[in-house]
């Protein structure tokens, strides 16, 4: 079982204590949370889970230049440690941080207003691993064991307040593109979504996985016209084996797109 792979730029969400105080008696806006938490383990990050260790932000916190952003979008600054406007305290179980962000109507829009609300309750933050050690899952759980990963030190490159979870949304936009092809006989929608998330994240393919995408394609090409029909000049309906006409699949499709809001 091959160590899971993990990109240069990497992205991590937490939800904890993430609130706003509103502007009074002179005082600035003021937004608290904890972007990283310690050696808490996370949820299955495609084939594998992680904790920080207390320690791996230490000397990122006294090198970097860390922006505070909304949605990890640069055009949308709530603070930075350099310029002030932000802070990043280490204590034993997290990395709070504290950020005075600018007073502007854009801002209280997106970000203020939605908190206050109770809308935006995450925060994510975005990181390249300096160090890190990983752990293979006992041979008595390779097929349904995760690998471990001690993060030991980070280079940090902003504390983000989002919308959605990084990973989340991933999977969410794979099983919305796989939902177009609910109703075709032969095909397991949940495993193909969950591989397709693997492979987007680096991971890589188990000969189970390969398996599963080589049947998955073997019954999407039997929806493909007869290519010896097609060279004799004849203009059947195709047929696909065992399933419906690709007319009938191509229907299907439109329609499911109509629903999903991807075509007029």
């Amino acid at each position: 079982m091959k160590q899971p792979r993990v990109k240069l730029r990497e992205e991590r969400i937490v939800t904890a204590d993430l609130e706003v105080r509103s502007a009074a008696d002179g005082q600035p806006t003021q937004i608290t949370g904890h972007p990283v938490v310690y050696n808490r383990w996370s949820e299955d990050l495609g084939g594998f889970r992680e904790r920080v260790i207390h320690g791996a932000a230490t000397k990122t916190l006294g090198e970097a230049d860390i922006r505070v952003l909304f949605n990890h979008d640069v055009n949308f600054i709530l603070g930075r440690n350099r310029a002030g406007t932000a802070t990043f305290a280490d204590t034993a179980s997290a990395l709070k941080m504290t950020c005075q962000p600018p007073e502007t109507d854009t801002i209280r829009d997106l970000v203020i207003v939605p908190m206050q609300r109770g809308d935006l309750t995450q925060m994510s933050f975005a990181f390249r691993t300096v160090r890190d050690e990983w752990r293979q899952p006992p041979d008595t759980l390779v097929k349904d064991g995760l690998w471990e990963r001690d993060l030991l030190e980070f280079a940090m490159y902003d504390a983000s307040i989002v919308t959605f979870p990084a990973y989340t949304q991933t999977d969410a936009q794979a099983r919305d593109a796989m939902g177009l092809l609910d109703g075709l006989a032969g095909l397991d929608l949940r495993q193909i979504s969950a591989l397709i998330t693997r492979l987007e994240r680096g991971i890589t393919p188990t000969d189970a996985d390969i398996d599963l995408l080589t049947g998955s394609i073997a019954v999407l090409r039997s929806y493909l016209p007869d290519a010896p029909a097609a060279e004799a000049g004849h203009a059947p309906e195709p047929q696909a084996a065992g399933g419906p006409p690709v007319a009938h699949l191509r229907r299907l499709l439109e329609h499911k797109a109509r629903e999903a809001g991807l075509a007029a």
